[in-house]
């Protein structure tokens, strides 16, 4: 599960997120309230997900804050990015056998 929101004062920041190279959420304005995400399971051993500042709202810069979770872990992240500026974040899958 992914949510994520503005970090700061809502100000029309704008964001694109993708796993894998697809897009999953397309120019997505940022506000207080929590946007969540639950479409993220895939069966690739690492996932890539990648967070792209659209702009930075009046305010810049663009500031989100995302919480990944998949059940057992929890990763917060809080972000600050210029507009064109990305974030690449990978995850390895732990499977037991």
């Amino acid at each position: 599960r992914l949510e994520l929101w503005d970090d700061g004062q809502r100000d029309g920041d704008r964001i694109t997120i993708s796993r894998n190279g697809a897009v999953l959420i397309a120019d997505k304005e940022l506000g207080i309230e929590r946007y969540t995400y639950t479409e993220l399971a895939g069966t690739a051993n690492t996932v890539a997900f990648k967070i792209k500042a659209l702009n930075e709202g009046t305010i810049a810069p663009n500031t989100a804050k995302l919480s990944f979770n998949d059940g057992r872990k929890r990763v917060n992240l809080y972000l600050k990015i210029n507009t064109g500026e990305e974030v690449k974040l990978l995850f390895e899958r732990n499977r037991k056998e």
